[in-house]
């Protein structure tokens, strides 16, 4: 023992202490172990869940109790299971991840002491220089309430998932982890889908996307002109049906922008064809190809209603005069009719202003590239509480900053400066939008970001309360899940699948954890645990 002594001088404290014996082991395989609990007055503490460590012949096999029951009716004696989840590397002061050494019969069984516990969680040696970057998150909830910090690249370097039920804490974690990361030079998006982080008050600039007034006087209103969205976006806003209204839409675009850049050829600002000889029109087209087919919509969005009717003509004005439009098409017009109340009805509604008609205003755009270059701002908040999901703008919105983001990542734009985007109630985000007509626009940014993103320096914190609703290859790729409790079985289940490390007794621990209680696993962690979330200054 005297041996054994000298090589635990690292650890906080000695995890082999007399006082602590709880048993001695009876049997034990390569994933579990049984004990028989010698328990006395002072072990009311000792129950399922409470973490056990053997003393092996070098080292020590640490892991939780996962069942307790009396040996036999006759016999009173209680019998625990203990899951095996680590190993103590006595020498090193280190804990290695499963089985390392044989546990033999009779050896005895000790109750872990939450100081070494805190080592498990933190990964490093009490002698060992503190991480860098290290967030005080959360606290083994024992009598002493010993605090747990964790390196900010476990939590966010595989990209991290906070979920729970409504009520189970999923909020105050988020702002607890943004007020911690915040306090280091760290580039945070934030996308608050309900606005309820407008209390975040430290190394914070708020913007809100809509036209109403955000809660906070300092919040500036941002737009997200149409005219930096996709093609592909406007479609999914315009929902074009049938068989004539999406390739009108299509060529309208291309017409206005060839308007722009042969504005001879457009006296109002549209092309109008009906009757015009094509061979003009074809020779601008070569000339500016690149522009016309290109995926943006960099075009006069008033004029579409206008040139999608200019596009209602016949191809031909006759068999023999094949390079000259045809007159007004009357079927087309009609069959386009419903299309054209729908583009007038979204431009004019005035939720979507910022969208159709952002004026003057800051784009979201440009106010990411000023935060980026300014060390003083670390968390950039986009409040999309009044941007209305009408025509799916929200989703649509959100997802077409995540591309955005992701081009700048695949740009190099975050090789020396990191960036964490945390989306709140992911959920309403990540799944396709289809027309009427049965054409999908997915909305992939977020998911493309989980799985390319880590290598151009951009990762994520998602945040929902119905993690069913997340698509499986997105939640798979998160390599930290901070989980709250969990009420609806179908999210359990999902959780289930995707954590690996998440045994049946702590799944079915899930429904009944109490308000600011979670368990945290990972690929970065060892073992998964429960912890209490530390209340943010600013709930």
């Amino acid at each position: 023992m005297t041996d054994k002594k000298k090589k635990t001088s690292s650890l906080p404290s000695d995890p082999f202490q007399e006082e602590k014996v709880l048993g001695i082991v009876e049997e034990s395989s390569n994933e579990s172990f049984t004990i028989e609990l010698q328990l006395d007055e002072d072990s009311d503490s000792v129950g399922v869940g409470s973490y056990v460590i053997v003393e092996t012949k070098k080292n020590g096999v640490v892991g939780p109790i996962r069942d307790l029951k009396k040996r036999s009716e006759t016999d009173a004696t209680l019998i625990g299971t203990v899951e095996i989840q680590a190993t103590l590397d006595m020498e090193r002061g280190r804990f290695l991840r499963g089985l390392h050494e044989t546990i033999l019969p009779d050896q005895k069984v000790y109750q872990l002491h939450s100081r070494v516990l805190q080592l498990l969680l933190e990964d490093r040696s009490a002698d060992e220089e503190v991480v860098e970057v290290s967030l005080n998150l959360a606290f083994i909830d024992d009598l002493a309430h010993t605090p747990v910090s964790l390196p900010a690249e476990k939590i966010f370097g595989r990209h991290c998932a906070v979920l729970g039920s409504s009520g189970g804490g999923k909020s105050w974690t988020l702002a607890r982890l943004l007020e911690e990361a915040g306090q280091f030079r760290s580039k945070i998006l934030l996308l608050d889908a309900t606005g309820e982080f407008y209390t975040l008050n430290k190394h914070v600039r708020h913007v809100h996307i809509g036209i109403d007034q955000d809660i906070r006087e300092d919040s500036t209103e941002v737009t997200v002109p149409f005219y930096q969205l996709r093609e592909n976006d406007l479609f999914a806003i315009f929902k074009p049906e049938g068989q004539s209204q999406g390739p009108r839409l299509r060529t309208a675009m291309k017409s206005l922008k060839l308007a722009r850049m042969a504005t001879h050829l457009a006296a109002d600002g549209t092309i109008n064809k009906a009757f015009r000889s094509k061979n003009e029109y074809q020779k601008q087209y070569d000339l500016h190809v690149n522009v016309v087919e290109s995926s943006d919509a960099m075009f006069d969005i008033t004029k579409l209603v206008k040139q999608i009717q200019q596009e209602c003509v016949f191809p031909n004005q006759s068999q023999s005069e094949p390079f000259i439009w045809g007159g007004p098409n009357s079927q087309d017009l009609s069959e386009c009719t419903p299309l054209l109340n729908r583009i007038q009805d979204v431009l004019t509604t005035r939720s979507l202003h910022p969208i159709f008609h952002p004026k003057e205003k800051l784009s979201v755009f440009e106010v990411f590239r000023d935060f980026m270059l300014d060390d003083d701002q670390r968390i950039l908040r986009i409040s999309l509480q009044h941007l209305p999901f009408l025509h799916n703008a929200r989703e649509l919105i959100t997802n077409a900053i995540g591309r955005y983001l992701l081009e700048l990542g695949r740009a190099g734009a975050f090789k020396n400066n990191p960036l964490v985007i945390f989306l709140d109630e992911a959920h309403q985000f990540l799944n396709s939008i289809t027309t009427a007509s049965g054409a999908a626009y997915p909305l992939d940014s977020f998911e493309l970001i989980a799985k390319e993103g880590r290598k151009y320096a951009l990762t994520c914190c998602l945040a929902t309360q119905r993690p069913r609703d997340i698509p499986e290859s997105v939640l798979s790729q998160m390599g930290t899940l901070i989980v709250h409790r969990l009420i609806n079985h179908h999210d359990r289940y999902t959780v289930e699948r995707a954590a690996a490390d998440l045994d049946n007794a702590a799944a079915r621990s899930l429904p009944i954890l109490a308000p600011g209680q979670a368990i945290i696993l990972g690929v970065d962690f060892h073992i998964p645990l429960q912890l209490m979330i530390r209340a943010p200054e600013f709930p």
